[in-house]
C-alpha cells in the first residue's frame, strides 16, 4: 500500500498484484490469515477496480489458480461495483465443479449474505461429517458483512430452513476429542502403547502426573531402537525430560532426522553447561538448529549470534525456523528490550510468515519500542491482527514516515 501511494503510478505493480490474487503468497496458507481483503484494498487503491476485476474474472477457469482466494477477491470487488459484476461472479460460481464451489462458498456468502448461506447449507448437509466444518467460516463471512440484526435474522432462518438448522446443530455439538485424543485413558495401557512405539497424540504430555512422567522417562532409558525411541523423544520435546542431557545427545547426533530434531528440542528444555556449549558450537559453525538448544540456556548477548544468521538465512524455511526459535527464546526468557530489539526488527524484515512477523511486532509494541517505519507499514499489513495493533484505542499516534536505517 505504501509503495502504491509513494509511486503514484500503479502500473509497475500490476503484474505482482494480479499474481498474488491468483496464487496464495502466504508462507503457510492453512495457518496464516486470509489475504483477500488486503488484496482487494490494494486493487481499490489503484483506482482501476473495474478493469482489474475483469482481468481477474477471466482467469476463473484456469486450473492453476487458487480458486478460493480468487473468488474471495473478485467477490469483494463486486461488492464495491454494480449488479452486473455481482451477477458475473454468481454465474462463474455456478459453473465451478463441486470441489471448487465448496472452496468458494465463503466468497459467495460475503457477496450475497444470508441467501447464499442457505444455499451453501443445502450442499453441506449432504456430508456434514466431511464438510460441516466449513459452516463456521461461512458464519464468520456472514458476520463480517456488518449488517444490522444479523443474529436475529440467522435465528429466524434456522427456524424456517431445515438445512441451516442441521448445519448449525452440527457446529454447536460438543467436540468429541479430548486431551487424550484417541489414547486409552488408563496409564498402564498408555505406558504399554509407548513401549511398543505407538506415537503420542493430543496433549498427553500435559495430563500425566509427575509420578507417571517419571516412569515414562525411566521406560525411555531401555529403548535402543530409534523407532521405539521416537514417541518418547516427541514427548520430551514438549515437557522436560527427567534426566541428564547426556542421555539425549546420542539421539540428537544420530542419523534419524525425526529423532534428531525431537532430541534437539528436548535438550533445549534442559538447563546445562553441556547443552549451552553444544548450542554455541553449532551456532559458531553456522548451524541454525543450535538456537533451539538455548531455550533453557539463554544468556545476554546470544542474539548477537543469531542476528546475522537470520539476516543471511539461505531459504524461507531456515528463516522461519530461526524466527520461531527467537520467539520461543523471548517467550521463555523475557529478556529486556535492549537485548531483543535488533533481533525483533530483523525478524520482522526477514521472516516469511505473517504470524511470526505479527508476534515480533507485538513484542515491540508491548515494550513501546516500535520503530516508526514499522508502525507505518503495519497500519496496512496483510494480517489484520498486526494492522489492528496500531488501530486499538490508546495506541500511540504514529509519527511521520521515516526511512529504514539501512535505506
Amino acid at each position: 500500500m505504501l509503495l502504491l501511494r509513494r509511486a503514484g503510478d500503479p502500473a509497475p505493480f500490476e503484474e505482482a498484484l494480479v499474481h498474488a490474487c491468483l496464487h496464495n503468497q502466504a508462507y503457510d496458507p492453512q495457518c496464516e490469515h486470509d489475504r483477500s481483503a488486503y488484496l482487494a484494498r490494494l486493487i481499490l487503491e489503484t483506482g482501476d477496480r473495474t478493469r482489474l476485476f475483469t482481468r481477474l474474472a477471466s482467469r476463473i477457469d484456469d486450473p492453476d489458480v487458487d480458486v478460493a482466494l480468487l473468488f474471495d477477491v473478485i467477490a469483494r470487488l463486486a461488492a464495491e461495483g454494480g449488479e452486473a459484476e455481482a451477477a458475473a461472479v454468481r454465474r462463474a460460481y455456478a459453473d465451478l465443479p463441486d470441489e471448487g464451489r465448496l472452496d468458494a462458498m465463503e466468497a459467495m456468502v460475503r457477496l450475497d449474505g444470508l441467501p447464499a448461506l442457505l444455499r451453501c447449507a443445502e450442499r453441506l448437509e449432504q456430508d456434514l461429517d466431511e464438510d460441516g466444518w466449513r459452516g463456521k467460516h461461512l458464519l464468520d463471512a456472514l458476520k463480517t458483512r456488518g449488517k444490522p440484526d444479523i443474529d436475529r435474522a440467522l435465528s429466524a432462518a434456522r427456524a424456517e430452513h431445515p438445512s441451516l438448522e442441521r448445519l448449525m446443530a452440527h457446529l454447536e455439538a460438543p467436540d468429541a476429542p479430548t486431551l487424550y485424543a484417541d489414547w486409552p485413558r488408563d496409564f498402564p495401557t498408555v505406558r504399554a502403547e509407548l513401549r511398543r512405539g505407538i506415537g503420542p497424540r493430543g496433549a498427553l504430555y500435559k495430563v500425566l502426573s509427575d509420578d507417571e512422567w517419571r516412569l515414562i522417562c525411566e521406560d525411555f532409558r531401555s529403548q535402543t531402537q530409534v523407532g521405539l525411541a521416537r514417541p518418547y523423544l516427541r514427548l520430551f520435546a514438549r515437557r522436560r525430560f527427567i534426566g541428564g542431557p547426556a542421555e539425549l545427545v546420542g539421539w540428537m547426533n544420530g542419523s534419524d532426522s525425526r529423532a534428531s530434531w525431537s532430541a534437539t528440542l528436548a535438550l533445549g528444555w534442559i538447563a546445562s553447561p553441556l547443552v549451552r556449549e553444544m548450542a554455541l558450537q553449532q551456532l559458531r559453525a553456522g548451524k541454525p538448529r543450535g538456537a533451539r538448544l538455548l531455550q533453557a540456556n539463554y544468556r545476554p548477548g546470544d542474539f548477537d549470534l543469531l542476528l546475522p544468521m537470520l539476516r543471511d538465512a539461505p531459504s524461507d524455511e531456515v528463516a522461519h525456523d530461526l524466527s520461531l526459535a527467537v520467539l520461543d527464546l523471548i517467550g521463555e526468557n523475557n529478556p529486556p528490550i535492549d537485548e531483543s530489539l535488533d533481533i525483533l526488527v530483523a525478524l520482522y524484515e526477514h521472516t516469511p510468515c505473517s504470524m511470526c512477523r505479527g508476534d515480533a511486532v507485538s513484542h515491540l509494541v508491548k515494550a513501546g519500542q516500535t520503530p516508526t517505519w514499522i508502525a507505518e507499514e503495519c497500519r496496512f499489513d496483510a494480517d489484520p491482527n498486526t494492522a489492528g495493533l496500531f488501530a486499538a484505542p490508546g495506541c500511540s499516534p504514529l509519527g511521520e514516515l521515516s526511512a529504514r536505517s539501512d535505506d
